[in-house]
């Protein structure tokens, strides 16, 4: 996640979801070998899951390489993402050829214990 707080309106925000089995111990696989990578997102005041294609990175989180799946929001996803304040969850899904699949758990705090959320502009 970018560090920082998110805010009505924002744009050009990544999030990185760490890939953990059982939010306790990171993944021992290349996410980048599944065949579809999706972030789904629940942001408040949207009624519906957002869906999008993610990207496989690794990222440094406490001093540990783990893989991550990444998005990163632009201004056409603004009618979907960031439109009111409140908490927000976000879960990774990998999808593969022969119709397995695996996914994080749902994600509403970072890597730190805050709570994901949308705030209001000042």
């Amino acid at each position: 996640m970018q560090k920082g707080e998110i805010h009505v309106g924002d744009a050009n925000i990544t999030y990185d979801v760490p890939l953990y089995n059982n939010d306790v111990e990171s993944v021992n696989f290349d996410p980048s070998d599944a065949d579809t990578l999706t972030l789904l997102f629940k942001m408040p005041g949207v009624a519906n899951t957002i869906s999008r294609t993610a990207t496989a990175v690794q990222r440094t989180i406490n001093g540990e390489s783990i893989w991550c799946l990444s998005y990163t929001v632009v201004e056409a996803d603004l009618t979907e993402f960031h439109t009111t304040s409140g908490p927000m969850k976000i879960q990774g899904l990998l999808e593969y050829a022969d119709g397995s699949s695996w996914h994080t758990d749902k994600i509403s705090k970072d890597f730190q214990g805050r709570e994901l959320r949308v705030s209001e502009n000042l």
